[in-house]
């Protein structure tokens, strides 16, 4: 087997492994909760495995899980950026790989989330490298080429947000801070929504609650949730807050 050379290939292997789902007894199906280093085309919204994608006309039909993921994964490192975790931009990703995986009645590797695996966003695609800053002396120091990573996902439901901040408000519900009293009129309106469910952990398609099932939090709160360990519920966060 060869390995790609390309990122134009690589893409290639990855709008073919969205056909998946039409060929479930497929070893390529099967194995979707075991893939653990996942790569995002953004101009597609295309999720793909490094196995899958790392070698040269790979289809779902021929596809047989040879070769390591070692390999094929140090290869697309070469068009790719791997995520830092924990970061938004990991975690936003992630939620959309779930949702994803869960209507395929599969789920995210365990290693995706805190092991050796991760997802990975195209360099040429996604990314900007600027020039390093001068150095001059004292306490000035340069700091090498600077990586600014810009993301496409999909939008969640806004009239399920609208309607979540109707009857929960505008104020974070972690740590009660409200834009608009800071900042005036630039703040008013401003805030995330926060799913107490998170999407990439359920199974299944199901119908949002707006009540019980989202809450508006401010970016820090937002991050924070998503950094817990376990159950990441509002009462656990409240409680990191207290205890700080």
């Amino acid at each position: 087997m060869e390995l790609v050379q390309s990122l134009s290939e690589a893409r290639e292997n990855a709008l073919r492994f969205q056909h998946v789902a039409k060929k479930p007894d497929s070893i390529a199906f099967k194995q979707l909760g075991r893939y653990s280093h996942w790569f995002y085309f953004p101009d597609h919204k295309a999720f793909a495995p490094s196995k899958f994608i790392g070698y040269r006309g790979t289809t779902v039909a021929n596809y047989q899980s040879r070769g390591t993921g070692t390999d094929t994964t140090r290869v697309l490192k070469r068009f790719f950026t791997k995520l830092d975790r924990p970061s938004q931009a990991f975690d936003n990703l992630l939620e959309d790989l779930g949702e994803w995986l869960h209507a395929l009645s599969s789920d995210v590797s365990a290693k995706t989330l805190s092991g050796t695996g991760g997802i990975y966003l195209p360099r040429q695609a996604t990314a900007t490298v600027r020039e390093p800053i001068a150095s001059a002396p004292g306490n000035s120091f340069i700091e090498g080429a600077r990586l600014n990573v810009t993301q496409s996902r999909s939008e969640r439901n806004p009239a399920a947000r609208a309607r979540c901040l109707k009857i929960h408000g505008i104020t974070c519900h972690g740590c009660n801070f409200n834009f608009e009293k800071k900042y005036g009129p630039l703040g008013a309106g401003f805030i995330h929504v926060h799913h107490l469910n998170p999407l990439r952990t359920i199974r299944r398609s199901y119908i949002v609650d707006a009540e019980r099932d989202l809450v508006p939090l401010c970016p820090n709160c937002h991050a924070m949730i998503h950094r817990l360990i376990g159950e990441q519920s509002l009462a656990a966060l409240r409680q990191h807050i207290a205890d700080a």
